[in-house]
């Protein structure tokens, strides 16, 4: 379920109407990203209860930390993290092809010798256009264990 989860969903089509401008276009996307990360959390945070489950019909512990299911824990952790990676590979995929094939959204620009005034401004598509990291939300299990750890802070460079 994790690998299907669509983050760049495009905004409804307006008929006979010239593409949003980026503002709102990146909004739209934002605000489907949020809701669809929060549903895929939400099934993410609910594996570690059904693995603790199942170590409570295995082995009669409901720690989820039993020595005897380190490798069943691994074993799933792994599954998730590549159905997220999946995920991002799929998204960023079909993302790159409708900037390809489609015009998502409009920008102004205006010659003002010498420069070309671009409106809203590179650095700010740029900004958007590379904002994946809402995927490091999720939470995570420790290692060999079915407990629920923070997410790690990244520092940006």
């Amino acid at each position: 379920m994790l690998e299907y989860g669509e983050i760049f969903k495009l905004p409804p089509a307006l008929l006979g109407v010239l593409p949003r401008d980026a503002k709102d276009y990146f909004e739209y996307i934002e605000i489907h990203r949020a809701k669809t990360v929060e549903t895929l959390s939400q099934k993410y945070r609910a594996i570690g209860p059904l693995l603790t489950k199942m170590e409570g019909l295995v082995v009669n512990t409901n720690t989820g930390k039993s020595t005897k299911l380190r490798s069943y824990y691994a074993y799933w952790e792994k599954r998730a993290f590549e159905a997220l990676e999946k995920m991002v590979q799929n998204n960023l995929t079909t993302f790159n092809n409708q900037l390809q094939t489609k015009m998502l959204f409009s920008v102004d620009a205006m010659l003002s010798p010498p420069d070309i005034i671009v409106n809203p401004p590179y650095n700010e598509l740029f900004k958007h256009l590379m904002q994946v990291d809402t995927l490091l939300t999720y939470f995570y299990f420790s290692k060999y264990f079915c407990c629920s750890m923070c997410p790690k802070k990244v520092l940006e460079a």
